[in-house]
């Protein structure tokens, strides 16, 4: 409930189940949030799973939460854009904007300090959106993140795999990032040191690019191909890129002319 308050969308879970042993399971299926009047959910998630040493807290009163499996599966995203370039999530930012104002308790994340993630990952993801401005559906499918142990104060992998399709063809995106600490406040202001890489292979630019703000001069047509390594240090004070970008036929848009479509 203090959920759907806060986002002023229903937000409903289906099944409840869990176990106890030396492990202690939890899941949760069909977690969903309402879209607009008449509409699929915005946000459905197929089942979470969550695991942990029940062992290891009973034995630590607590301080040492290891947590053995946190799995989100059937992940689905639903947005649409009207032909006015109005999001259907819009609402959701305006309620989360008019409580700005409202006073914020101070952020705490000692509770934490014991905690440990040993498997976080989301599997099969999905993404689709029904733009009319570009007058063409996008979606990004098979969308798999996955990451190391979840530590507060250590080091933190996670890697991304996604196909894009854009009616018209199909890309893959694969990515990984390496933080040297995630940050025990979990404040990345400033910016810890980041090694990321980033292989991207024939994604059509005018269709994910009229995603882009209409006052900005987002490409209205090329295809890029990408294969990058960059590494991020002393607050974002040294950036290093190594790699190769290819933007074949490239055409940007006048960010004072109308949003053009592919």
């Amino acid at each position: 409930k203090d959920v759907s308050a806060k986002i002023g969308r229903e937000v409903t879970a289906g099944k409840v189940s869990a176990s106890l042993g030396s492990q202690l399971k939890a899941r949760i299926e069909q977690v969903q949030v309402a879209g607009l009047p008449g509409k699929q959910p915005a946000l459905y998630v197929g089942a979470v799973d969550v695991r942990f040493s029940l062992a290891r807290a009973l034995l630590s009163f607590g301080r040492d939460l290891h947590v053995e499996r946190f799995r989100v599966q059937g992940l689905q995203v639903r947005a649409a854009r009207d032909a006015d370039a109005r999001w259907d999530f819009q609402d959701i930012l305006d309620k989360l904007a008019s409580d700005e104002s409202a006073p914020k308790a101070d952020s705490d994340t000692s509770f934490l300090a014991g905690a440990r993630i040993a498997e976080l990952s989301i599997e099969d993801g999905v993404l689709e959106l029904d733009d009319k401005v570009l007058g063409r559906p996008l979606q990004a499918y098979d969308v798999d993140i996955t990451t190391s142990d979840v530590v507060l104060g250590d080091p933190l992998d996670v890697r991304l795999h996604a196909m894009l399709k854009d009616g018209a063809k199909e890309s893959p995106i694969d990515v990984t990032a390496r933080l040297a600490v995630l940050p025990k406040d979990l404040s990345f202001d400033p910016l810890p040191d980041v090694e990321a890489t980033a292989r991207i292979t024939d994604v059509d630019l005018g269709a994910w690019g009229a995603l882009l703000p209409a006052d900005a001069p987002a490409p209205v047509r090329g295809t890029l191909r990408t294969d990058l390594k960059a590494t991020v240090k002393d607050a974002a004070q040294r950036i290093a890129i190594d790699g190769t970008v290819s933007a074949r036929e490239l055409g940007l848009r006048d960010a004072l002319s109308p949003m053009a479509t592919g």
